[in-house]
C-alpha cells in the first residue's frame, strides 16, 4: 500500500522532470544550431546580442550588417564587400538602354536582388523605379544601398507574383532580371507582365538539350508541360540554403525552354522582340538578355 502511494506522489513529479530534461535537450540542440557558422551562412544573420556599436557612422558599418553575405562589390572607395562589380561593369541595363531608353520612363523591378540594376537605371535616367523583392535579406540590403547613393528606388517587400496578380497600375517598362527560371509557371509570369506594361527588359537562363553536362540539375531531360502547350524542365536547388542563394522559395523551379519564352512573349503580346546578347555560362547554362515590346 504505501509502495502504491509513493509511485502516486512520485509520478507526476519524475513526468514532469521527464519533459523539463527534453526541453533542456531541445534549447541546447538550437543554441548550438544558432552558435554553428553553417547556421549564419544559412541565414545570413547578425548577432542580435550585439545590437549597438560604439563607433562612428560609416558606410562600412551598414555594410557589416551582412558583412559576409554581400554577391556584389559597393562601388565606394576603401568599403569591404562582395566580389563582383556588378553597379559598374554588368552591362544588362546600359545595352537594354539602347534599344529602348529609360530615361523620364515609369519602371518596375522584379527581385533587386542587391539594388545594382535599381542604382543603373537611375544613373541612366529612370523617372521613376518600383522595386519588388521577396527575400528579407536583399530587401535590407537594398535599403542600404539606397541609403548610400541616397536612391530614389522604391523598394517594396513582398512577392512580386502576387502583386502582378491584381495590379492596376501601369509602368512603362518592366525589367525583370534573373527571375524568370526562377518560377514554377515562368510563362503566367510573362501573362502578367504583359498586363502592365508594353515594354520588358528580360535577361533569363533556359533550358538546352545541348547542355548534356548540366543534366544532374534537372529532374528529367524529358519537358513538363504547363498551359497545355509550353515545355518547361524542373530544376533542384539542392544548395537553397547555402550561403548566396538568390532563386525563389521553393526547393525546385521550372526552367522554360528557349522556344518556350519566345512563344510565351508572342502569345502574351510582345510582338517586336530584339535579342541583344545570347550566350553559355559554363557551370549555370545558356542564357539570354532581350527587349520584347507591343508595337
Amino acid at each position: 500500500m504505501l509502495r502504491m502511494m509513493r509511485n502516486k506522489l512520485l509520478t507526476p513529479v519524475l513526468v514532469k522532470l521527464g519533459l523539463l530534461d527534453e526541453m533542456n535537450a531541445k534549447l541546447d540542440e538550437l543554441k548550438h544550431l544558432v552558435s554553428t557558422p553553417e547556421a549564419k551562412e544559412t541565414y545570413n544573420d547578425f548577432d542580435t546580442n550585439d545590437r549597438y556599436l560604439t563607433v562612428a557612422p560609416s558606410v562600412q558599418n551598414a555594410v557589416d550588417i551582412f558583412h559576409d553575405a554581400w554577391h556584389c562589390e559597393i562601388p565606394v572607395d576603401g568599403v569591404k564587400s562582395g566580389l563582383h562589380d556588378h553597379f559598374l561593369t554588368d552591362m544588362r541595363v546600359p545595352d537594354c538602354d539602347k534599344v529602348v531608353s529609360v530615361a523620364g520612363k515609369k519602371i518596375l523591378e522584379l527581385g533587386p536582388y542587391e539594388g545594382f540594376h535599381s542604382y543603373q537605371l537611375e544613373k541612366h535616367g529612370a523617372g521613376q523605379v518600383i522595386s519588388i523583392e521577396a527575400n528579407k535579406v536583399s530587401f535590407m540590403k537594398c535599403l542600404i544601398v539606397k541609403n548610400i547613393f541616397d536612391m530614389k528606388t522604391e523598394y517594396r517587400l513582398g512577392d512580386f507574383r502576387e502583386y502582378l496578380k491584381d495590379c492596376e497600375d501601369k509602368y512603362d517598362i518592366v525589367f525583370a532580371s534573373g527571375v524568370l527560371y526562377n518560377m514554377i509557371d515562368p510563362v503566367q509570369l510573362i501573362f502578367d507582365i504583359s498586363k502592365v506594361a508594353d515594354t520588358l527588359f528580360l535577361w533569363t537562363f533556359y533550358y538546352s538539350n545541348e547542355r548534356t553536362d548540366l543534366q544532374q540539375m534537372f529532374e528529367n531531360e524529358e519537358p513538363v508541360l504547363i498551359h497545355s502547350k509550353y515545355k518547361v524542365h524542373k530544376r533542384l536547388y539542392e544548395g537553397r540554403n547555402a550561403q548566396g542563394f538568390c532563386g525563389g522559395e521553393r526547393p525546385y523551379s521550372m526552367w522554360p525552354e528557349r522556344e518556350t519564352v519566345f512563344d510565351s512573349l508572342n502569345d502574351a503580346g510582345f510582338n517586336k522582340i530584339d535579342i541583344i546578347e545570347e550566350k553559355t555560362h559554363e557551370e549555370a547554362g545558356n542564357n539570354i538578355l532581350l527587349v520584347a515590346r507591343k508595337v
